[in-house]
């Protein structure tokens, strides 16, 4: 096989691209970490299974599921002063069982 120059045009084209690049990521992350965050997102959620208890009697006692979510999202207007909304979410799942 014959070996190839690294010195080829087209490899330091290459990497010249490669470099100008990374240059630009890095300057962009610098620029973006110097700016003030104004804004804040955040999803949470929560979910409560039942637990599940039988007894040696005929009697079977157990909970109900729940299950929620909350989005928010809040804007400074100021460094002291803030727009907030909130959006949440629930959702129970009763079960009733006649037993005769």
């Amino acid at each position: 096989m014959r070996a190839v120059r690294l010195r080829s045009r087209e490899v330091q084209d290459r990497m010249k691209k490669i470099v100008v690049f990374f240059f630009l990521v890095a300057m962009g992350a610098a620029a973006g970490h110097a700016q003030e965050s104004r804004q804040d997102i955040s999803i949470s959620g929560i979910g409560i299974i039942e637990p599940f208890i039988a007894a040696p009697t005929d009697v079977q006692v157990s909970a109900n599921r729940g299950f929620g979510a909350l989005a928010s999202y809040r804007f400074m207007l100021t460094p002291t002063a803030a727009v907030e909304a909130n959006y949440a979410g629930d959702f129970r799942c009763v079960r009733e069982e006649l037993q005769l």
